[in-house]
């Protein structure tokens, strides 16, 4: 590669590669030359790509492309049958980085084959991805309850307000108060679309009330209100009620899944999109186990739907007035 230096046997941080790359340098870290397999990884000034190239032994076939943005091909490296892999996509050369270290790493100190080596790194990544979603969505929908209960505390005071929030608690549904239960959806997308989970979470409870309430959040800048400052807020205007409302609502959040070690890149600043949305339960399509036959539910485990209530307006008759719902 035109005199490129050859480095030691650790692939070199980002930095180091992206020096290289911003100018135009070439270089090859050996990061393995063991009798098992050789790995390097390259890096190509010019054409500014990086590539990992990891030998491939007689009885291994050179592996398939587990993304359309992950290239695989069989080539001849130093006289021996490898495997390059590198990204189609540029804009993904950073990650692709760290894709290909981890990978790396999978074959080297687990003695792994290259096709193993990238779906379980590929695979782990997918958790990690999915375990930040389910976060996330928690914490928006934990913001949405706490807008709620500063409403409902607002009308009746913070006792009143901390004791009719029984979700944390285990119950089925997010509220209940005086004649009614309910339930609190809170969605960032455009649309009021909410996920449902369970055949129990849109239905009433024997002779009660439910109620679903939707609110919508939109990216909120430097205007907008993060989690820990509406939780802090909450939690003070508590105390000005009583030091018991105030215990009572930090055990509840913190049932609720709330951390502080949760914070940082998770911390998004949030506004209202839109005025709530207020219906009442049976104006709410759903499924329930009082709407499906026997046989069904006897093999129906787990049920997780999605509704739109996108175009439905609030009746003018509510059971608890939200029109000056804010995020506290």
């Amino acid at each position: 590669m035109n005199g490129s230096p050859e480095h030691g046997n650790v692939i070199p941080p980002w930095e180091s590669i992206e020096y290289y790359l911003d100018n135009s340098l070439s270089a090859i870290y050996p990061v393995s030359n063991t009798d098992r397999r050789r790995l390097h990884y390259e890096v190509h000034g010019r054409s500014r790509t990086v590539t990992l190239l990891v030998e491939l032994p007689r009885s291994e076939r050179c592996p398939p492309s587990p993304s359309p943005m992950i290239e695989v091909v069989e080539v001849q490296h130093r006289g021996t049958r490898s495997a390059q892999v590198r990204t189609t996509s540029r804009e993904l050369m950073r990650d692709f980085h760290d894709l290909a270290v981890a990978v790396a790493d999978r074959v080297m100190r687990q003695d792994s084959s290259l096709q193993r080596a990238l779906d379980e790194t590929i695979r782990s990544w997918h958790r990690l991805i999915d375990a930040r979603a389910l976060l996330q969505a928690k914490r928006v929908g934990l913001h949405g309850e706490l807008a709620v209960l500063d409403s409902i505390a607002t009308r009746h005071g913070w006792e009143t307000a901390v004791q009719s929030w029984v979700g944390p608690a285990g119950e089925v549904h997010d509220f209940s108060l005086s004649g009614f239960d309910l339930e609190v959806k809170t969605t960032t997308a455009e649309s009021r679309t909410h996920s449902i989970h369970g055949l129990e979470q849109l239905t009433p409870k024997p002779g009660r009330d439910l109620w679903c309430t939707s609110i919508q959040l939109a990216q909120g800048g430097t205007s907008g209100r993060t989690l820990t400052h509406t939780v802090e807020m909450c939690l003070a205007a508590a105390r000005s009620a009583s030091t018991g409302a105030e215990s009572k609502l930090a055990e509840l959040i913190e049932a609720a899944g709330y951390s502080k070690h949760d914070r940082g890149a998770l911390e998004d600043t949030w506004n209202l999109r839109s005025a709530p949305l207020m219906l009442r339960g049976s104006e709410v399509p759903r499924i329930g186990r009082d709407l499906l036959p026997q046989a069904a539910l006897e093999r129906i485990s787990n049920v997780t739907y999605t509704v739109d209530l996108s175009g439905l307006s609030s009746p003018a008759a509510l059971p608890l007035d939200l029109r000056a719902l804010r995020l506290p």
